[in-house]
């Protein structure tokens, strides 16, 4: 088993023991995040609320989800509660995404589904974005 099937695993245990209400996500993760570094309103964007996730590539909104935070150490993971109704979205609820915190941003690692794992890892390092 890897180590990101590893830390996918014990996240969704995690929040399974967790309860049903919304862990909120810590304020330091708060904001847009982009791996443009002068964060183009038309650049990839994730932008994380208390307890939302949105998703934004080339000014259009991809996913807006109610989502579920557990941050273990430099481990970020995000469990989707709800989608807002956008059609074919990238993210649907019961996924859980996997970021990890690197020196000056995050980075985005997978995307666990029903047992499989969609490789997001090819993404750069994302940014806070200062506007």
């Amino acid at each position: 088993m890897s180590r990101v099937h590893r830390a996918v695993t014990a996240v969704v245990v995690m929040l399974a023991l967790g309860g049903g209400a919304s862990a909120e996500s810590p304020s330091d993760l708060r904001g847009i995040w982009s791996p443009d570094t002068s964060c183009a309103e038309t650049s990839l964007r994730h932008v994380i609320g208390e307890n939302t996730l949105e998703w934004r590539d080339g000014g259009k909104r991809l996913v807006l989800a109610e989502v579920r935070f557990l941050i273990q150490a430099d481990r970020i993971g995000v469990q989707v509660l709800r989608t807002a109704a956008d059609g074919e979205a990238p993210l649907r609820p019961g996924d859980v995404v996997q970021y990890r915190r690197v020196p000056g941003g995050i980075r985005p690692l997978v995307i666990e589904r029903d047992g499989t794992h969609t490789d997001i890892a090819q993404v750069r390092v994302m940014y806070r974005c200062r506007r």
